[in-house]
């Protein structure tokens, strides 16, 4: 019962951070035209919401019971919640542009696109930096028993292999 318990636990963080990232965001992005004038007490705000960010940080990490492991299950569930809570405002168009959203909420978007195209293709990178990758893929790949397998002629002649069934 505790495993339950602690398993929404995670993802009752991870709307808390999610609402947090868009609180920051919501700042950090305001528009500057409207505070021409006023960029001193603007800077201000956003200085003291960083500046509050950080001591919540430290205070959650403090205060919660929280492993690594279980900040990296936060982690992966924020992916999910946030792609949900994406797909919900546009599913919503309409509201969320009534209630002056919009912006952000293309702009989450582009940054969680972003972020979610750092994650998969910056390993990739790594990897073919190492030499020893491209020879393992060669020597994969020029196998016989591996290519024996593969039917890439077919494929490429455009012969279905299973038109009898």
């Amino acid at each position: 019962m505790h495993k339950k318990k602690f398993k929404l636990k995670v993802y009752g963080w991870s709307w808390i951070v999610l609402a947090a990232l868009f609180v920051l965001f919501e700042v950090f992005t305001f528009s500057n035209k409207a505070w021409v004038n006023f960029q001193l007490p603007l800077r201000l705000i956003q200085s003291i919401t960083l500046l509050m960010a950080l001591a919540g940080l430290a205070v959650a990490i403090a205060v919660t019971d929280l492993s690594v492991k279980d900040i990296f299950a936060c982690i992966l569930a924020f992916v999910p919640t946030g792609w949900g809570i994406l797909c919900i405002a546009v599913a919503w168009k309409p509201l969320v542009k009534k209630m002056r959203l919009w912006k952000s909420v293309r702009s989450l978007a582009r940054l969680f696109d972003a972020g979610m195209g750092m994650f998969i293709f910056v390993p990739v990178a790594m990897f073919s930096w190492f030499p020893f990758v491209s020879t393992f893929q060669t020597r994969l790949l020029f196998n016989q028993a591996f290519s024996r397998g593969l039917e890439i002629s077919l494929i490429l002649a455009g012969n279905n292999p299973n038109s009898e069934i």
